[in-house]
């Protein structure tokens, strides 16, 4: 797992993908990442928030047959990780 993750322009340190970032105080967040056919969804939340929690900023990137990035759609903010197929991103 990358010891680091570029979310937005923003470097998340210390990330694991699929779990908590390890640090501490107010920073600490949960990354969570998923692929639905040829959508991948990277999701940053306060750590220890409920998927079900309107607490997420999510990110959706499309890919094309190739492999190329087709879309990608950065503001989808304070939406629950688990609506992510169903989110409006702007």
């Amino acid at each position: 797992m990358p010891s680091s993750v570029n979310y937005g322009g923003a470097t998340l340190k210390n990330a694991t993908l699929d779990g908590t970032i390890i640090g501490g105080g107010a920073s600490t967040k949960t990354v969570l990442s998923g692929v639905v056919s040829s959508t991948n969804y990277i999701g940053v939340a306060v750590s220890g928030s409920l998927t079900s929690a309107s607490a997420w900023t999510i990110r959706r990137t499309i890919y094309t047959s190739a492999g190329a990035i087709s879309s990608t759609a950065i503001s989808a903010t304070n939406v629950k990780w688990d609506d992510r197929l169903t989110t409006s991103y702007t």
